[in-house]
């Protein structure tokens, strides 16, 4: 457990998704991990707030992270929830989902190649652009395989 003060994290906003709900959130992100608001306490009570955040980490076998925030004159314990994503970004499965890759990998097989002596076969599919067939700009598909990549 960390006690940060508001400048070393980013405050964004979150999408989280628990059962049937949907919830967005003020959230911050800290070391590529997003946390949610769970209890505040006076700046006065920071041995319970630290207690707090050690049983609660104990509690959860270490399996998510906690961090104490000072904000003026309270202390505010964040969450570290897995499920939660910034507003506005996909994860990779919804950019996978969007792009229909087992189509476009299906078209991408059936194509035919030549380069130099070499040839590889095709079928009726060869005179498409596998890009055309997904349906978005050259330009989109490049940026969606680098996020992919990373």
């Amino acid at each position: 457990m960390q006690i940060l003060t508001a400048r070393q994290v980013e405050y964004c906003h979150l999408i989280v998704n628990k059962s049937t709900q949907t919830l967005y959130k003020t959230g911050i992100s800290f070391q590529d991990k997003l946390f949610v608001r769970d209890r505040v306490f006076a700046c006065s009570d920071r041995q319970k707030a630290r207690h707090y955040c050690e049983t609660m980490y104990l509690a959860n076998k270490g399996s998510k992270s906690y961090l104490l925030l000072e904000e003026g004159a309270k202390l505010t314990v964040w969450l570290e929830d897995k499920s939660a994503r910034i507003i506005g970004s996909k994860s990779p499965e919804d950019v996978i989902q969007e792009l229909k890759l087992a189509n476009s990998v299906v078209a991408m097989q059936n194509m035919r190649i030549d380069i130099g002596e070499r040839q590889f076969s095709i079928d009726k599919e060869a005179d498409r652009n596998p890009i055309e067939n997904l349906k978005i700009s050259l330009d989109r598909a490049i940026s969606l395989g680098q996020k992919l990549m990373n």
